[in-house]
C-alpha cells in the first residue's frame, strides 16, 4: 500500500517523542513480565495480540504503582 493510501484513507497519529518512549517503556517493562511468567513472544501475525497484552499488563502495572 502507498503512502498516500495511509494518509487518506487511515491518516497519520503523531505522538511526542517523550509519550512514545513513555509507551516503549511501559511495554518493555510488560514484556518483561511477561517473559518472567514463561511466556513466548510470538512476531508477526500475532503481533497486535501481543501488543494488546503487553498493553494491559502495562496499565495494570502502572495501577498498581499508582498511576493514572
Amino acid at each position: 500500500m502507498s503512502l498516500s493510501y495511509w494518509t487518506q484513507n487511515v491518516g497519520v497519529l503523531h505522538i511526542g517523542r517523550r509519550a512514545f518512549q513513555a509507551v516503549q517503556a511501559k511495554q518493555t517493562q510488560a514484556e518483561n513480565v511477561l517473559a518472567d511468567s514463561g511466556f513466548v513472544f510470538v512476531r508477526g501475525k500475532f503481533g497486535s495480540l501481543l501488543l494488546q497484552g503487553t498493553q494491559i499488563v502495562a496499565h495494570q502495572l502502572q495501577i498498581g504503582h499508582g498511576g493514572c
